[in-house]
C-alpha cells in the first residue's frame, strides 16, 4: 500500500461516522465511501492503465474515484456535457483500457459501469506501480485535448497547503462544490473536504442554471465555504437575496480560475460583511493552485487584487524570458 493510500484509508476511518458528500437527497459517509470504493478497487488493481470515470455528481463517481486511488490507478473525470467525440479523443490519447460510465447513459465508448464492473476478476493483492493519481484533460492551445498529470506527490504536497491556507480554519464545515469534477478547481473543494473531514456538497449543473433553487440549496445545506469562480459569483448575486441576513452560514468565498476584480469584492463585501474572501491562483498542471491570499477591505482599493504568496514549502516561482515559471518538488 501506498503512502497516501494508507493516509486515505485513515482519514476515511477517522470520519467514519461524518458525512463526505451530499447530493440532494442522498449521502454517503466517509466510512460508507471507504467500504464501497474499497471493495470497488479490488477489481480495478489487475491493471495499471488510466480510468476514464465518466459522469456528472452522482455519488457513484466519487466511489469510482476513491476506488481507483485505492486501487492505485490513475483516474480520469470526464463530465456527461462533454462532446462525445472529445470524450472518444481522450480515451484515445490517454490509452485507458476502462471506463467506469456513470451517467446511466449509453454509449458507443461505454465499456463499464459501477453496477456491473464486478465482472471482473477480482485481485487478492494490489500491487500497482504509479505515481500518477489523476489526469485532468484541458482544451490546449490547438484545440486538441491535453492530458494534465498529477501525483500523489503533487496532490499530497497541495492538501497540505490548502488545508493551511488563511481563511480556512475551520474545524468541520459544509464545502460547496459546484465546479464539475473535470475542472480542476474542484480538486480544492473535493480533497480539502476529504482530508479535513469536511461535508462536501455537491450540485448539478441544472440546479446551477436556477438562480432561486440554487440559492435555496445553499440555505437548506447550511453551506460555510463556497469554491467558485468569480463569473459564477457574479451570476448569483443578480439576486439580491444572497446576502449575509438571508445566508447567515456562509462564511468563506474562495476563488480560482478567473481574474478575481475590486469591483466584485466591493459588492460582496456589501452583502457579506463578516465573511472571507479568499484570492487564489494557479494553472492546472500546478494542482489547481499554488498561490492565496485573503482580501481584506483595504485592498479593494487596489486596482489590481494580489493573488497572494507563493507556497513556498513546495514550490518556486521565477521569471524566465518574460515568462512566470512555477516549479514544485517533482
Amino acid at each position: 500500500m501506498g503512502k497516501f493510500q494508507e493516509k486515505l484509508r485513515n482519514v476515511l476511518k477517522k470520519y467514519s461516522d461524518r458525512v463526505f458528500y451530499v447530493l440532494n437527497d442522498e449521502s454517503i459517509t466517509y466510512g460508507e465511501l471507504l467500504e464501497k470504493a474499497d471493495n470497488l478497487s479490488k477489481y480495478l488493481g489487475n491493471d495499471n492503465s488510466p480510468v476514464l470515470v465518466y459522469g456528472h455528481k452522482n455519488i457513484d463517481m466519487i466511489i469510482s474515484f476513491i476506488g481507483c486511488v485505492l486501487a492505485n490507478r490513475c483516474y480520469i473525470p470526464v463530465d456527461i456535457f462533454t462532446p462525445l467525440d472529445r470524450v472518444e479523443k481522450i480515451i484515445n490519447l490517454s490509452k485507458s483500457s476502462l471506463v467506469i460510465n456513470n451517467s446511466g447513459r449509453r454509449n458507443s465508448f461505454s465499456i463499464n459501469s459501477i453496477n456491473n464492473i464486478y465482472d471482473l476478476e477480482i485481485c487478492e493483492s494490489i500491487n500497482n506501480d504509479n505515481e500518477i493519481c489523476y489526469m485532468i484533460f484541458t482544451s490546449g492551445s490547438t484545440g486538441v485535448p491535453k492530458g494534465v498529470p498529477i501525483s500523489y506527490d503533487n496532490l499530497t504536497n497541495f492538501i497540505e497547503w490548502i488545508s493551511n491556507i488563511d481563511g480556512f480554519g475551520f474545524e468541520k464545515v459544509n464545502v460547496l462544490n459546484q465546479a464539475s469534477f473535470s475542472f480542476d478547481l474542484s480538486i480544492t473543494d473535493f480533497y480539502y473536504s476529504l482530508f479535513n473531514g469536511h461535508s462536501l456538497i455537491g450540485s448539478e449543473k441544472l440546479l446551477q442554471d436556477d438562480l432561486s433553487s440554487y440559492l435555496e440549496y445553499i440555505y437548506k445545506n447550511d453551506v460555510n465555504v463556497c469554491v467558485f469562480t468569480p463569473t459564477f459569483m457574479r451570476y448569483l448575486l443578480l439576486d439580491r437575496s444572497f446576502g449575509e441576513d438571508n445566508y447567515p452560514t456562509v462564511k468563506a468565498f474562495y476563488f480560482c480560475g478567473e481574474v478575481l476584480d475590486s469591483i466584485l469584492v466591493k459588492k460582496i463585501y456589501d452583502r457579506f460583511p463578516n465573511c472571507k474572501v479568499i484570492n487564489a491562483y494557479g494553472p492546472t498542471e500546478a494542482t489547481s493552485a499554488v498561490s492565496s491570499v485573503v482580501i481584506s477591505k483595504d485592498m479593494v482599493e487596489l486596482d489590481i487584487l494580489p493573488v497572494g504568496e507563493v507556497d513556498k514549502c513546495n514550490n518556486d516561482i521565477s521569471i524566465i524570458d518574460g515568462e512566470i515559471v512555477i516549479k514544485g518538488k517533482k
